[in-house]
């Protein structure tokens, strides 16, 4: 087999071809400002972390069964409640967060910051929330809507919105004070009836 042509008889080597892609080259812009985003997450993460402190981390060790931390995740909370879904206004209406992790799986333990802040119709003061931790994952918050009109909720978990906050929410006019007594004695009334036994 001869070789290329060469006018001063040297041997010249011919590298054989490769059939394997070649091995991806790390820089550049795009490089960079990827690892500069992957950097800003972890740090973010982590400052979570360390603000639910080193007894959290141990609590969370300790009651989860697969023995890894997972923080809360804003993104997989949600929010139940008359406080959430509307109602009369002029009486305390009460939502309950639930906290979860990343993965979706609530959160048995409290001392989580969790925050309700209430935007009340135009002309409408200040409304306040006042926020309950339950200890077992859940917060009740309490607040009371002085008129007819849109609110709207912003709710937050260490810092960061739930998704979809702020949420939208309607409450209707006062209900007359003798109809909600007759609502209040007719509760009572069917709390205090037996209920009768099957045969």
């Amino acid at each position: 087999m001869q070789g290329p042509s060469n006018p001063n008889n040297q041997l010249v080597l011919v590298q054989p071809l490769s059939l394997e892609p070649p091995k991806p080259q790390y820089g550049g812009d795009a490089t960079d400002a990827l690892f500069e985003e992957l950097a800003k997450r972890v740090d973010k993460k982590l400052a979570a972390q360390a603000r639910q402190g080193g007894q959290k981390h141990k609590k969370a060790e300790e009651s989860s069964s697969d023995d890894e931390f997972h923080p809360p995740d804003p993104q997989h909370c949600n929010v139940q409640g008359p406080g959430f879904a509307g109602g009369h206004a002029g009486a305390p209406v009460k939502l309950v967060v639930h906290v979860k992790d990343e993965r979706g799986k609530r959160i048995k333990e409290g001392g989580e910051e969790v925050t309700v802040r209430v935007q009340p119709p135009a002309g409408v003061g200040h409304v306040s929330a006042e926020v309950t931790d339950n200890n077992d994952g859940t917060y009740t918050a309490i607040y009371t809507p002085p008129i007819k009109g849109n609110y709207s909720l912003t709710v937050e978990v260490n810092g960061m919105s739930l998704a979809g906050s702020p949420f939208p929410v309607f409450f209707s006019s006062p209900l007359d004070p003798a109809q909600l007594a007759a609502e209040e004695a007719a509760e009572r009334a069917a709390a205090s009836t037996p209920t009768p036994l099957p045969p």
